[in-house]
């Protein structure tokens, strides 16, 4: 009898077992699918003008998990905040991983325009040029490059 109750109580206390291990490995799921919901929130928040607040998380959000698409939106908020200061340090930051991202290259351009930085600005766009079509907003912003 000693036996079976034995191996019983070794038994359960292996599916006891399992049943935390199973749920730490949730836990940590959850965790992820936190941040995910924490961005989306922020994401939120840019989508209706609260820049003051949007920036704040998203640079916490950069940090514990640094993303292209975190990164990007950084700059868009700086940009709309009209911190075209900062918003040219974080596009430049996003630089390297423009690939197609057309509007980010423009975005990129304008905040250089903003600071004075004519030089890199004309560079940047005629890059674009070469990589994308030659719209007349492109054209705009490369005169405007030329005026000072």
């Amino acid at each position: 009898m000693k036996d079976k109750y034995t191996t019983l109580y070794r038994g359960k206390s292996l599916v006891i077992l399992i049943i935390i291990l199973l749920g730490f490995i949730n836990l940590g799921h959850f965790s992820a699918n936190a941040q995910i919901g924490n961005l989306g929130k922020t994401f939120y928040l840019q989508e209706n003008g609260a820049w003051d607040r949007v920036i704040p998380r998203l640079k916490r959000a950069y940090k514990k998990k640094p993303t292209n698409e975190v990164l990007r939106k950084i700059a868009e908020s700086y940009l709309s905040y009209n911190q075209f200061d900062s918003a040219a340090v974080w596009y430049g930051k996003f630089l390297p991983s423009f690939g197609n991202d057309s509007t980010s290259m423009k975005n990129y351009a304008r905040s250089l325009l903003a600071n004075g930085n004519y030089g890199k600005a004309r560079l940047l766009l005629k890059e674009y040029l070469r990589s994308f079509s030659n719209t007349p907003e492109v054209r705009v912003l490369l005169q405007s490059c030329e005026a000072p």
